[in-house]
Order: structure tokens, then sequence, then C-alpha cells
């Protein structure tokens, strides 16, 4: 059974790829609280490993409590970024922005502010921003493959695919079970034409988390590239069937 090859370019053409991975890239994290103590009202950072809450209501009740904290100490930095992250989550973006400015302002040498800021960014579509946010965090602390990977998403956008790739393979080193970073860097190597290279990537993308038909799309433009016709063709019928329009 033949597949139509609509076009020789990867699903990020249409911004599809690169829009589910800045997705999750900003899947932002929860929140939770400890009772301040009145020498130094600190709120509990346990809400970056948490799931976000879905009650909107819940969240501003969270801001509320926060709001009374940072009227309390206005010099913890910590307590503007929580408040920023659940500002961010519930789409005021500016108001989280004006929040991470604040915590940054306190400590201007804090890696963690930078990173979580440039989702702030990412959400208000200033990718140049966010990039340079990251980039500013690798000079700050210790790189990890989710700074890389994130800025790799943002070079992305900013269409400058050499750069992406180089992150992306810095992702791909530091965490070699990390599918993602796979996807990231085959899209990278398919924009720039390594078609052997980007069917080598999302093979191992597939090795470690086979449920995702973006990957068997993608894989399969690369063989149509290649005219590896079979392989093309069930790679995308196989994204068919997994539901890939």
């Amino acid at each position: 059974m033949s597949v139509s090859l609509k076009s020789p370019v990867m699903i990020s053409s249409n911004n599809r790829f690169v829009a589910a991975f800045v997705l999750a890239l900003l899947n932002l994290p929860g929140i939770g609280f400890c009772t301040p103590s009145p020498a130094a009202p600190i709120a509990d950072s346990t809400f970056i490993r948490e799931v976000v809450p879905k009650n909107a209501a819940q969240l501003k009740a969270k801001i509320g409590e926060l709001d009374v904290i940072i009227q309390a100490n206005p010099k913890v930095a910590k307590n503007y970024a929580l408040r920023g992250t659940a500002y961010n989550t519930l789409g005021e973006h500016g108001m989280a922005l004006l929040d991470y400015n604040r915590a940054i302002k306190l400590e201007p040498k804090k890696q963690q502010w930078y990173e979580e800021r440039s989702h702030v960014y990412f959400r208000l579509l200033r990718t140049n921003d966010a990039v340079n946010d990251l980039t500013k965090a690798l000079e700050l602390g210790p790189g990890s493959a989710k700074i890389y990977l994130a800025r790799a998403r943002g070079y992305e956008l900013l269409h400058d695919y050499a750069k992406a790739l180089a992150d992306a393979d810095k992702a791909v080193k530091m965490a070699p079970k990390n599918s993602d970073a796979y996807v990231m860097r085959a899209n990278s190597n398919s924009r720039l034409g390594n078609m052997e290279q980007c069917v080598a990537d999302c093979t191992a993308a597939i090795a470690i988390k086979p449920q995702k038909a973006e990957v068997y799309y993608t894989r399969g433009k690369a063989y149509a590239q290649l005219q590896k016709k079979d392989q093309a063709d069930a790679d995308l019928l196989q994204a068919q069937k997994m539901g890939l329009q």
C-alpha cells in the first residue's frame, strides 16, 4: 500500500513538530507551600517536581498566599519565582515575567531563575529572550540535558538549525535515554539535509519510546528523501494508524 509523500520536508515544516516540543517544554510544575517562618517566610519549592493543579481557583488561592508572604518579607527571591510560575501556569505571562524579573534582581547569579524565566519568554513568543536566558543559565552553572534541549528548541524556532543540532547533540550525550533529545537531533539533522543521521536518531527515539506517531512520520519523510520507498511507506502508514493526520 502506497502512502502519498506530500512534501520532502519534515513535520516541523508546518511547526507541528516544534510546537509539540515547546508545549512539552512548558508543561509547568505544580505548586506546594510550607508554613512560613516569621523571620524569613519562604514558600516551599517542592512544587517543581509536582503536578500542576488543574483548578484555576486553587492556583489563584496559592498566589494569594504568596502575596501575604511577599508583603511580609519582600526580599526573598524564591517567593517571586514561585508566584511567577503560578502566574505563568494561569496564562498571566506578563505578571509572571514581572515576578521573575524581581527574583533575578534579588539573585542575579541564580541559574534556576533564568531557566524558569525562559519558560515565560517562550509563552510570550519572545524566543530570542528565551534563548538568551538559557545561555545565561549555562554560564552560571553546570549544563544539563534539560537546558540544552530547551535551547535547541529555541534555536529551532529561530531557524538556526546548526546551533539546534549542536545543543541537541549535547543533550543526547548527557541523557542517552531521553527520547526527546534524539527526536530534536533528528529534526535538526533533517533540516540540515542529514537524512541518514535523521533516520538513525528516529530509530533510537522509537526504541526508547515507540508511542509517538510524529517520530514515524519524521523517519518516513527521511526515508523518502533517501529514495527508500518501502520503508517510507511503512513508517508513514504507521504514523497514520497511530492517529497522525
